[in-house]
């Protein structure tokens, strides 16, 4: 579906700059400061310090995942010691804008190392409910100066695995390490209401408690009687002054007399018409799809990110349904 390889001496026409950002930054096709073959190590390569990096690519023909296997694979050399910076790639859905292409561009895979502070390895899936969530497990990428392969396989049966230069860090089952990617079999039914008679008041007043013959009602707080409006109050600015509240001392000598003061309330008491917090009954989901599915639909390669310190090479971006080829 898509294979790059940056043989040329400058960025290959099918690659889009996006026009979101005026300060993104540009790349080089370069073999770097250091290499085993000047044309073999070529790549695309970050060369602006401080900027967003935002290019894109159409793929030769649409992929699909989700009902075959699907491989994405790609090389990075940060030789510049990157402290702060992206390394991944974005695969996008086919109507998409590359001249557009930013942070909110939606996406339906995003692969490969960051890092910033933390240093790790994104495996980033759109859910089937569009949302996209990281991986559980964590993997921790190469952090040298050296050029390091990384592949990600996502296979028809829901199972995925990562290679690091060719050495599997992670397999296993897609929906038990993605945390909500697949939508649940079991789903609250949305025509359910709840019953009119039902009670979900855990506690209720008391009807038998009723209020003191000689409960003081008065005010627990009222206007402070020594304030006064100050002298550069301005009600056309300030609206009409009124004075602060403060406790009401006569509630306190009516409570030393003995009776209670203030507003009444009745006691509380354990509700016994308490049924607990309604919760809708369950239906089976009509989107479920037994076994769980990524089926994407996929249109063009994207190096979306942010670089503090300038330099990485990308290079040999693959994108095939093989997984021996790759």
């Amino acid at each position: 579906y898509f294979f790059e390889p940056f043989d040329g001496t400058k960025v290959p026409d099918r690659w889009v700059y996006s026009k979101a950002d005026p300060r993104a930054g540009m790349f080089t096709v370069s073999n770097g400061l250091f290499h085993a073959d000047p044309w073999v190590n070529r790549g695309l390569q970050t060369f602006q310090d401080a900027r967003f990096y935002q290019i894109s690519a159409p793929l030769d023909q649409e992929a699909r995942s989700g009902n075959q296997t699907f491989v994405v694979q790609f090389s990075v050399k940060h030789e510049q010691n990157i402290d702060c910076g992206g390394g991944y790639l974005k695969i996008l859905p086919p109507d998409i804008d590359p001249e557009k292409l930013d942070g909110e561009t939606p996406f339906n895979i995003m692969f490969g190392p960051d890092i910033c502070g933390d240093k790790r390895l994104h495996i980033i899936l759109r859910g089937e409910d569009g949302g996209v969530p990281n991986s559980r497990n964590q993997l921790s990428p190469f952090v040298d100066q050296l050029t390091h392969l990384y592949t990600l396989v996502l296979r028809p049966d829901m199972t995925y695995s990562v290679w690091m230069d060719l050495e599997e860090q992670l397999t296993g089952p897609i929906d038990k390490h993605w945390k909500g990617l697949v939508l649940p079999e079991h789903i609250p039914d949305p025509e359910a209401k709840k019953p009119e008679d039902w009670v979900d008041e855990k506690d209720m007043d008391d009807p038998e408690d009723v209020k003191p013959e000689d409960w003081k009602d008065i005010p627990s707080l009222i206007p402070d009687p020594e304030a006064s409006q100050p002298k550069d109050w301005d009600e056309k600015e300030d609206g009409e002054w009124t004075a602060p509240m403060v406790p009401n001392p006569e509630m306190d000598d009516k409570t030393k007399e003995g009776g209670g003061s203030g507003e009444w309330k009745p006691r509380r008491i354990p509700n016994p018409e308490y049924k607990g917090s309604w919760v809708a009954p369950k239906i089976r989901n009509p989107d479920y799809q037994e076994g769980g599915s990524l089926d994407y639909t996929h249109g063009h390669v994207a190096l979306d990110l942010w670089q503090v310190k300038s330099g990485t090479i990308f290079d040999n971006i693959l994108i095939t349904d093989d997984e021996d080829f790759a």
